[in-house]
């Protein structure tokens, strides 16, 4: 599971610092992996360390490993789910050829937004919304999974 990780350099301790967050998904989003490569990336993305952790609210990666000391579920990038980021990795599935498993991560977002409206992000394990209430970009993905819904796009 390596590849989930990503190296961060600490300033104050002058060191690396490996950190599991939903960035180490890039080579899904970037596309063109090589098979071994693709089923390793969907592994991590299905780990108790993204969507498939107990306890979730819905099984939606959260934007860092609740495994990590550093995991804070409501402190932006430290811990809740994203609604844009969740959109990326569902237009990598399409693209990778994984259809049923893009089309219940468009189905579980869809069913968070309907519940906590166009926020921009999401607490993992309560799903309360959090930062801005009516974040366009969350209502620009909702309107896209949406019209893939109508036509027939997983």
């Amino acid at each position: 599971m390596y590849l989930a990780l990503n190296v961060y350099y600490v300033v104050r301790g002058a060191q690396p610092a490996r950190v599991r967050t939903v960035a180490g998904l890039a080579p899904l989003i970037a596309g063109g992996l090589a098979p071994v490569r693709l089923r390793t990336q969907l592994g991590v993305l299905d780990s108790h360390h993204f969507a498939g952790c107990p306890g979730l609210k819905w099984p939606l990666p959260p934007s860092t490993s609740p495994d990590e000391v550093g995991f804070h579920p409501r402190s932006y990038w430290r811990g809740p789910t994203w609604p844009v980021a969740n959109w990326l990795i569902w237009w990598s599935l399409l693209r990778a050829g994984e259809e049923d498993r893009a089309a219940r991560l468009r189905r579980t977002s869809l069913d968070q937004l309907a519940e906590g409206g166009f926020a921009e992000y999401f607490e993992p394990y309560t799903g309360e919304a959090l930062g801005s209430d009516d974040q366009s970009w969350t209502a620009a993905v909702a309107l896209d999974w949406l019209a893939a819904e109508e036509n027939g796009v997983a």
